[in-house]
C-alpha cells in the first residue's frame, strides 16, 4: 500500500507542475483608429447651354466638358458675341482625404428643363472624373459636367427661360 501512495504522490505532484506550466498566457493588444475627412461637394458653377434660336426643324446645342469648354449646336443658332453670349459647363470641386479615391454619381443621366413650352431634354456628359476617381495631395479634384440639350422646332419652342436641376453625389471607395 506504500508504493501506491507514492506512485499516487509522486502522480500528483507531475500534475500540478504541468498544470502550471500551462495554466495561463496574456498577450497585450491595441486598438486604433484612424479618422478622415468627410467628403465634400461644392457647385461653383451652373449647366447654362445660354442663348438659343430654335430653326425651322428640331435641333440641340452641346457643351462638351474640361478645362476649355466648347459649345456647338445642330439646327438651331448659339449666340457667341453681345449679351446674348453666355453658356456654362457645371463646376464642382471635390475635397476630401488626401489622395483618397472616391466615385461620383448623376443621378440620371438626363435633366428635363421646363419652361414656357414644351419641355427639353439634356443628357448630361462627364468625362473629367468617370468611374473612380483619385483625389489629389492637396485632397481636391474639379468635376465638368456638359452635356446635349435636344429642343423642338421654332414653331413649338416658346421663347423664354427653361430650368431644371439634377443631382451629383460624391462617395469615398
Amino acid at each position: 500500500m506504500r508504493q501506491v501512495s507514492k506512485i499516487f504522490a509522486i502522480a500528483i505532484v507531475l500534475m500540478a507542475f504541468s498544470a502550471s506550466m500551462f495554466a495561463q498566457d496574456t498577450e497585450s493588444v491595441s486598438a486604433s483608429a484612424t479618422i478622415i475627412s468627410p467628403i465634400t461637394l461644392t457647385k461653383n458653377t451652373d449647366l447654362n447651354f445660354g442663348y438659343i434660336a430654335p430653326g425651322t426643324v428640331a435641333g440641340s446645342v452641346t457643351i462638351v466638358e474640361g478645362a476649355t469648354p466648347s459649345r456647338s449646336a445642330s439646327n438651331c443658332v448659339i449666340y457667341t458675341s453681345g449679351a446674348f453670349s453666355g453658356f456654362t459647363q457645371a463646376q464642382l470641386t471635390v475635397g476630401g482625404n488626401l489622395n483618397a479615391a472616391y466615385s461620383l454619381t448623376i443621378s440620371s443621366g438626363t435633366v428635363s428643363l421646363t419652361g414656357t413650352g414644351p419641355a427639353m431634354t439634356a443628357t448630361l456628359t462627364n468625362t473629367s472624373a468617370s468611374g473612380t476617381t483619385t483625389l489629389d495631395a492637396t485632397g481636391s479634384d474639379i468635376i465638368y459636367i456638359g452635356g446635349t440639350l435636344d429642343l423642338d422646332n421654332s414653331t413649338n419652342q416658346t421663347a423664354g427661360a427653361y430650368t431644371g436641376s439634377f443631382n451629383v453625389t460624391v462617395d469615398y471607395e
